[in-house]
């Protein structure tokens, strides 16, 4: 309870929002094993919902995401950090160089292909 949350929802659109109940999990049912939780938005608006759910990811204090106008993270507790989206480990690391200027476009790509 008190703890920030972003929550995914409608094609990666991301909402936050607090935890402001905790239920314990639930013995039988469709949500066995599931606790629920309300989440109060930052619109105001409030949601009664099992967790976890892939959807749904603690902020933990302290470190709180902070995204930019492309849903990038772009800061960690006031520091700026490089954010990049790719398909693999290999690629993601490749688009940070290349975004750090430490290789070039053709490098990157002959190193994909590899």
């Amino acid at each position: 309870v008190g703890m920030r949350v972003n929550v995914n929802i409608n094609n990666f659109n991301t909402v936050g929002g607090v935890i402001t109940k905790a239920k314990a999990p639930a013995k039988s049912g469709k949500n066995k094993g599931l606790s629920m939780i309300t989440i109060k938005y930052d619109d105001g608006v409030t949601e009664d919902t099992p967790f976890p759910d892939p959807d749904i990811h603690l902020a933990p204090p302290g470190c709180p995401p902070i995204a930019g106008e492309n849903d990038m993270l772009t800061e960690i507790k006031g520091k700026p950090i490089q954010a990049v989206s790719a398909n693999s480990p290999l690629e993601a690391w490749g688009k940070t160089l290349l975004s750090l200027g430490l290789i070039d476009e053709i490098m990157l790509k002959d190193a994909l292909k590899a």
